[in-house]
């Protein structure tokens, strides 16, 4: 694939400006600016009559964004631009700045909705690679029971990872799923049944995979559609987890709420947490 490098300094003007607008001009989560990001990436994309994107998708389904290297990119260098230019004197103003602690407790209190709140109590992750991306996901577990101290927390009952990287190179890409149960990142008693690690390019399987997965899809909704919901979900149960409603869970229009929950919990765990902080230094 290749392109012209103009398509890359254009890309850094419209980030620029972007950063530079009003509703930026605060302390936000990684979640937040992606998802205004994609709102603006949205009307621009409205404006020119193309399909949306990955971050315009993303704003619809108001899903949350998660970055596990947020100094990483062009977005965070053009923002480093704007800030150097305030130290420099040459904008008046720049008042962008990354929440990082509220973004892994969000990232935490998404978790916890799973395991508790929503009626499935069960969680599942896809895994496309490896590296940073792929620690950053698997870490609310320790963080909520290890770092926290609340009860009852456990990790994803499902692990899928499509990976290049071979184990035996010893880079946390390589490691597979079934290895994260040591940190309880995946559940103990489901891992060997629902954990799995394909050696693969990602970029060749996902395509059929989706395929499959809209393909079942439509099959179900057909039989839906001939036979009624009650009749069909009675023998097929797996149906319901592909005609779920399409508007999606719309977490990032949660996230206060679930948050709030979570200090609730936090809150509540008084005193274990202020005997993890003592330490003869």
């Amino acid at each position: 694939m290749a392109f012209d490098e103009g398509v890359l300094l254009d890309q850094d003007r419209f980030l620029s400006a972007v950063l530079a607008g009003p509703e930026f001009q605060r302390k936000m989560t990684g979640t937040e600016l992606r998802y205004l990001l994609g709102k603006r990436y949205a009307a621009q994309e409205r404006k020119h009559g193309l399909p949306p994107g990955l971050l315009a998708r993303c704003y619809d389904y108001a899903l949350p964004i998660f970055v596990g290297a947020p100094g990483d990119g062009s977005v965070f260098l053009n923002s480093m631009k704007l800030w150097s230019m305030r130290q420099a004197g040459l904008i008046p103003e720049y008042g962008f700045d990354l929440d990082l602690h509220a973004e892994v407790f969000e990232a935490c209190a998404y978790h916890r909705w799973g395991l508790f709140d929503n009626p499935v109590h069960a969680l599942g992750t896809v895994i496309l690679g490896g590296g940073v991306p792929k620690n950053y996901n698997l870490q609310p577990e320790p963080a909520l029971g290890q770092v926290l101290g609340l009860p009852n927390v456990r990790g994803y009952n499902f692990d899928v990872q499509i990976v290049t990287a071979p184990v035996t190179d010893g880079s946390l890409s390589s490691c597979p799923p079934a290895e994260a149960v040591t940190w309880g990142k995946v559940d103990k008693d489901t891992y060997l049944q629902t954990t799995e690690s394909m050696q693969c390019d990602y970029s060749i399987v996902m395509p059929f995979l989706v395929k499959a997965l809209l393909d079942n899809r439509k099959h179900y909704q057909e039989m839906v559609d001939r036979d009624g919901e009650e009749a069909v979900f009675n023998r097929e149960p797996h149906a319901r987890g592909y005609l779920r409603p399409q508007a999606g869970y719309r977490l990032f229009e949660q996230r206060q709420e679930l948050c709030a929950r979570l200090t609730a919990d936090v809150r509540a765990n008084r005193e274990w947490l202020l005997q993890s902080v003592a330490y003869p230094l």
